[in-house]
């Protein structure tokens, strides 16, 4: 029966698919910890990340000591509130509508904004915000920062000729719009 049975000088068939399946797993496991270890620059911190039981009364609490932590560190100005603070709808992440407060405000006395730009961006950065100061040509004078934080939430730090400016947004939290608008104080009109 020759020529039905051929000695094989190579490895397998078998042999050559066990070896390329080791190999691509092996590859896999590389591949999946390089992703690992870039993607932990940019998973959410715990200042990032929404704690689900925050109740809209401590995210009001949350923002304002954010504001007061930030005023803090540019000056001792008088900071005053504009109006507000305000609520509206925003999306949880699991796409329900939550709420949010916006506090705004600002001050008439001198603030070197330029100096206390960086101190400000290096703060809202420690609590998990990207920021960005944009260029503005032609208005030099003129220097604002932004800050991103998770769900889109926003602050701001800017000045306009004679004032300076701090607005910011609260966490995005479980609450009812209505129920949480009917109970706020209605705003002061009279001049």
């Amino acid at each position: 029966m020759t020529g039905l049975y051929l000695e094989s000088t190579g490895p397998s068939r078998k042999a050559h698919a066990l070896t390329a399946i080791v190999a691509a797993l092996c590859g896999l496991v590389l591949l999946s910890s390089c992703g690992l270890d870039s993607m932990k620059g940019n998973a959410p911190t715990s200042a990032q990340t929404p704690s689900p039981t925050t109740s809209p009364d401590q995210a009001l609490a949350d923002v304002q000591a954010l504001r007061t932590e930030t005023a803090k560190l540019i000056g001792n100005q008088a900071w005053t509130p504009i109006g507000g603070p305000d609520l509206s709808e925003c999306r949880l992440p699991d796409s329900t509508t939550g709420v949010r407060y916006r506090v705004s405000y600002k001050t008439m006395d001198p603030v070197d904004v330029k100096a206390a730009v960086e101190k400000v961006k290096a703060l809202w950065e420690s609590k998990g915000f990207s920021t960005d100061i944009p260029d503005r040509p032609g208005t030099p004078e003129l220097t604002s920062l932004f800050g991103t934080g998770i769900n889109k939430r926003e602050i701001e730090f800017r000045n306009n000729k004679d004032r300076t400016f701090l607005s910011m947004d609260s966490e995005c939290v479980p609450g009812s719009f209505n129920d949480i608008a009917m109970k706020m104080p209605l705003p002061d009109h009279a001049g």
